[in-house]
C-alpha cells in the first residue's frame, strides 16, 4: 500500500470515528455505512473540501458509491469542488486522472479498467500538469515525482501553456464533462 492510499485511508478512518461521534449513532453507539455516506454527502454538498475530496477519491479510485460502481464523471465533480478550494489531495488525483496514469502508468490502466473504459481517453497532459504543479506548490509529496515524469513528455509550448493555465487554474476545467466534451447523460 504506498503512503497516498494509506494516508487517505486514515483521514477516512478519523473522519468515520468523528462521524460516530456527532450522534448520528444507534443506541449501542454503531454507525451503518449508509448514515456514514449520508454525513459525508451532506457535510460535502455544505462545502467541506475534506469531505468533498473523500468522496471524489472513493468514486475514481476507492470503494465506489453504495452500490460499490465507480464513476469517474461524478468523482471529478467532487474532486474539482475540492480541487478549487485548494484541496491539495484532490489536485493531485485531478493531475493523475488526466495525465491517464502518465508517471504511475499502472494507475491509469487500473482506473481506466474499473470505470470500464479499457484504453481509456487521451490524457490531458496541460491540464493534468496544472493540476500536478498546485498540489506540489500546497505541499503534496507525490505530485513532484508524477509531474516530472510528466514533464518529460511535454514540449515547450506544453509547458508555456501550463504556466499560462496556473495563472487562471480556478477557471480551468476540470469535471469530466467539460475536459472531455462530453454532455452529461439525464
Amino acid at each position: 500500500m504506498n503512503f497516498n492510499r494509506l494516508l487517505c485511508v486514515a483521514a477516512a478512518l478519523a473522519l468515520v470515528t468523528t462521524l460516530a461521534a456527532c450522534g448520528s449513532s444507534s443506541k449501542d453507539g454503531y454507525v451503518s455505512k449508509a448514515d456514514q455516506r449520508r454525513e459525508l454527502l451532506t457535510k460535502a454538498e455544505a462545502g467541506d473540501a475534506e469531505a468533498q475530496f473523500l468522496i471524489g477519491y472513493e468514486l475514481c479510485c476507492g470503494d465506489g458509491d453504495e452500490r460499490g460502481r465507480r464513476d469517474i464523471a461524478l468523482a471529478s465533480r467532487w474532486l474539482c469542488r475540492a480541487a478549487h478550494q485548494g484541496e491539495p489531495r484532490a489536485q493531485y488525483r485531478l493531475g493523475q486522472i488526466y495525465a491517464a496514469g502518465v508517471g504511475d502508468e499502472g494507475f491509469g490502466e487500473r482506473l481506466m479498467r474499473r470505470i470500464g473504459m479499457d484504453g481509456g481517453p487521451p490524457p490531458k497532459l496541460r491540464l493534468a500538469a496544472m493540476w500536478l504543479d498546485l498540489a506540489m506548490a500546497a505541499g503534496h509529496q507525490e505530485a513532484a515525482q508524477h509531474r516530472i515524469a510528466l514533464g518529460k513528455r511535454m514540449g515547450a509550448a506544453d509547458h508555456i501553456a501550463v504556466e499560462k493555465m496556473r495563472s487562471k487554474w480556478r477557471e480551468a476545467p476540470c469535471e469530466w464533462q467539460a475536459v472531455y466534451g462530453i454532455a452529461e447523460a439525464h
